[in-house]
């Protein structure tokens, strides 16, 4: 499982961040032709921030859609969800260059009140 990873590291960079703050909630994107499941980042983070200052932080997703760049002509177009040539040039020499993301966004972290001298 290979989210179990991944969200080691979103903890990680999350801790890092916050600077000892508790963390309230990140903004993860995944690429719409990411293997990454939002399903089993929920639960590894779960077990994985028990303990932490990101502890009960809710994690808001959002896709990025994909895109794909022609070798020959360098038009950038969205993905139809099926292979497809270039819809400029007819070519079938197109690279992914989008969609295979996974992004942490922000990070939204829990501040006290400004307390009266």
């Amino acid at each position: 499982m290979h989210e179990l990873a991944v969200t080691q590291q979103l903890l990680h960079l999350a801790l890092k961040r916050a600077d000892a703050a508790r963390v309230i909630a990140l903004s993860i994107a995944i690429g719409e032709l990411s293997t990454f499941s939002e399903d089993a980042i929920e639960f590894c983070w779960g077990h994985v921030a028990r303990g932490t200052a990101c502890e009960g932080a809710t994690i808001c997703f959002s896709r990025i859609a994909a895109a794909l760049t022609c070798r020959d002509c360098g038009h950038v177009h969205d993905w139809a969800g099926e292979p497809a040539p270039c819809p400029r040039c007819g070519s079938l020499r197109l690279d992914v260059t989008a969609g295979e993301d996974l992004l942490l966004e922000s990070i939204d972290v829990e501040t006290e009140p400004a307390t009266d001298g």
